[in-house]
């Protein structure tokens, strides 16, 4: 219900969710699976690897502005626009590498980080939570998130039903994320 109150078109839904040591197992189980049998994607759907530690969020971000350009706007000649332009033909790993090398969208980055509210992490401490995007291409709702090898498929969507769709795939996840801390305390509890 709450959701007929957000503005519509939703062009991505970008999601931040706690982390758990069984739950990055069950990523990295599933990781291993999808370098073994990579999903069929839209060669359209532009992803990248995340090599930079505590970038998740930035890189969501990106995830969504780059799979929709037109839709969102990006400014010609934005170092962001610049960037995807210029990473188009890299592959996911490379795009990644190449991130790591852009200072300009760094120094913008730093000048986000220290505005903002909360201290930023120190790059290399644990946070325990991780952000992912969802976007809707070719009739598909597609999961981004650098921490993967490729980009996830979960079914159909469209336009009109994108965040209802990637909503209850955050829910699901929410709840495998309670599941795995309430197995974690029984398991503490009778030790």
């Amino acid at each position: 219900e709450a959701l007929s109150c957000i503005p519509q078109p939703v062009v991505a839904v970008i999601f931040l969710y706690a982390t758990t040591p069984q739950f990055d197992q069950a990523v990295k189980e599933e990781n291993d699976h999808l370098r073994a049998s990579p999903p069929a994607i839209d060669p359209s759907v532009y992803f990248m690897v995340q090599t930079i530690r505590n970038a998740c969020g930035g890189i969501a971000v990106m995830h969504a502005l780059a799979n929709n350009a037109e839709e969102t706007g990006l400014a010609e000649g934005s170092p962001l626009l610049n960037f995807i332009n210029q990473s188009i033909g890299l592959n996911p790993h490379e795009r990644g590498k190449a991130l790591e090398k852009a200072r300009e969208i760094e120094s913008l980055h730093h000048a986000m980080a220290v505005a903002g509210q909360t201290p930023a992490p120190d790059s290399d401490e644990h946070v325990g939570n991780h952000f992912v995007a969802f976007v809707h291409r070719s009739g598909r709702l597609i999961e981004l998130t650098g921490g993967r090898p490729c980009p996830v498929d979960y079914g159909p969507s469209s336009a009109e039903t994108l965040l209802k769709d990637a909503v209850g795939l955050c829910q699901k996840r929410m709840e495998s994320v309670l599941s795995s801390v309430k197995q974690a305390q029984q398991a503490g509890g009778a030790a």
